[in-house]
């Protein structure tokens, strides 16, 4: 990073190139040391907002964060983020499944799992902080499924490193599966998705969620059994989690849902199944691509009396600390077995009936 008072050479050319609109220089005689060191400290500030505020967004432009001006710079219209994330959704009619059956996957020779994370024998990612147990003393796993990713733009670990913050804060282990090349909505070998559609379900969810169940065993055996299990779907990743929990696949304890989630794997369904998982649904209201979808289901689910919760927050493409925090707390709650606080009730204030009565004397 860069120093206010005398900046790297590395960083006046990063800091210059990413700057020189923002902060021109001024026409009368300034100090150049001035100026960089300017340019510098706000630089920092940007990557600071960046890190903190977009980690899952998936931008190209996080990419860029760390030496802006170091790296290529023309984007390339294909590294944009998806635009149609939640088009993801398994409602592939069996004409356009047929027509798009899938291909053998490909992927780059990469790193999916950050320097951060635990890389388990079968790929998938782990990481525990040093206390990983819920507020009331239980050892929590959350299974954290990724939104749609282009391979090698390293999107799949600024999720992670985002998702690693919230597990800092909560108390609760991480494992971050990875999806599938080639079964996105627009089937694109080099993105990173998760089988939704008809074929692609049958073609490779079973192997997927084998790798789920196999990385939990192998953790496990290690430290022990974990007292609760949550699934946590992003994006493509939400639409996932909620085909699984409408169908009832998982052995766990909840799931969460965060910008995305469809009530397609409802069917026909009039009531849930005896054994079914609590979902909580964290609707993203500035976000036009999912919030309606999301307020579509959250209406399926309060039809056949599925248990839920729901809560609008008004953010975008986004997982929120605050849906976190309110997810949790509805699903260990579920699996305790204890009720949800009320919703306060508002109480009129105190002088409205004596102004009522002072009214009607004033009427006599």
């Amino acid at each position: 990073m860069c120093r206010t008072q005398v900046p790297s050479a590395r960083c006046v050319v990063a800091a210059g190139r990413w700057g020189a609109t923002r902060h021109p220089r001024p026409s009368r005689p300034t100090s150049p040391r001035k100026v960089d060191a300017s340019r510098c400290a706000a630089y920092e500030r940007w990557v600071r907002r960046r890190l903190i505020l977009a980690f899952a967004l998936g931008l190209p432009a996080l990419q860029l964060v760390a030496e802006p001006a170091l790296t290529p710079a023309a984007v390339t219209p294909s590294a944009a983020t998806p635009a149609s994330d939640q088009a993801a959704a398994p409602e592939t009619t069996a004409a356009s499944a047929a027509a798009t059956a899938p291909t053998a996957p490909t992927a780059l020779n990469y790193d999916f799992c950050s320097a951060q994370t635990e890389k388990l024998a079968n790929g998938v990612c782990f990481f525990a902080p040093e206390k990983a147990v819920s507020p009331s003393g239980k050892r929590t796993l959350v299974i954290f499924l990724h939104g749609l990713i282009e391979e090698g733009q390293g999107w799949e670990h600024t999720m992670q490193q985002g998702m690693i913050l919230y597990a800092k804060k909560h108390g609760f282990s991480l494992l971050f599966p990875r999806g599938r090349n080639g079964v996105g909505p627009d089937r694109k070998p080099s993105v990173i998705a998760w089988p939704l559609g008809p074929d692609v379900r049958e073609a490779y969810e079973e192997a997927v969620l084998g790798e789920w169940a196999e990385a939990r065993k192998l953790v496990e055996a290690k430290s022990g059994a974990f007292d609760e299990v949550f699934v946590m779907g992003f994006s493509n990743g939400a639409y996932f989690s909620a085909s699984l929990a409408l169908r009832n696949k998982l052995d766990v304890d909840g799931y969460a849902l965060f910008a995305g989630g469809s009530k397609s794997a409802l069917g026909n369904l009039k009531k849930p199944p005896a054994n079914a998982r609590p979902i909580f649904v964290g609707v993203a209201s500035k976000d036009g691509t999912t919030r309606d979808k999301a307020k579509e289901l959250v209406k399926a689910l309060v039809k056949v009396k599925w248990p839920h919760k729901a809560e609008a927050r008004k953010v975008g493409h986004v997982v929120g600390d605050a849906h976190i925090e309110a997810a949790l707390a509805y699903l260990r709650a579920k699996k305790s077995g204890v009720a949800s606080p009320p919703a306060p009730t508002k109480k009129a204030p105190p002088s409205a009936a004596p102004a009522k009565g002072r009214a009607k004397r004033r009427a006599k």
